[in-house]
């Protein structure tokens, strides 16, 4: 940034804080690790600290400074790629197919006798044996 445009910057005042839940931010995070509703949250800060909040006011602040915590696509820090010397790929045979593994865990479905017959001088026939092979 130019140094003219840092001086302007600079001799704008910082704005107070908009939100009085601010100073508490820490205390609020707490008590949602540990479980507490935004209901529970309000009713501790208006018993024990003397502020009246709503519980949906505590989800928007929470909400709020969820986002703030993403990071965009394009703040984040750029990572060196490893040289690739270093660490060669893994081959094909270390990495089993999941697809693969699956399939050797599942039982073979059981066998049925074909319920029709195919012959190319005949016509499609059912077959004379049941389903479990006999003859009837």
């Amino acid at each position: 940034m130019d140094a003219y445009l840092r001086e302007l910057v600079a001799a704008v005042p910082a704005a107070p804080l908009r939100s009085k839940l601010e100073p508490y931010y820490d205390v609020i995070r707490e008590l949602r690790r540990k479980r507490c509703t935004y209901q529970q949250v309000a009713t501790f800060f208006t018993e024990r600290l003397g502020i009246r909040v709503s519980p949906s006011t505590v989800h928007a602040f929470v909400a709020v400074r969820a986002k703030r915590g993403r990071k965009s696509p394009y703040e984040l820090p750029m990572i060196e790629a490893p040289d690739r010397a270093e660490s060669p790929p893994a081959q094909p045979s270390e990495v089993p197919d999941p697809i693969s593994v699956l399939k050797a865990r599942r039982p073979a479905p059981p066998q049925q006798a074909p319920r029709f017959e195919f012959s190319d001088e005949e016509p499609l026939q059912l077959s004379t044996t049941n389903n479990k092979g006999l003859q009837e």
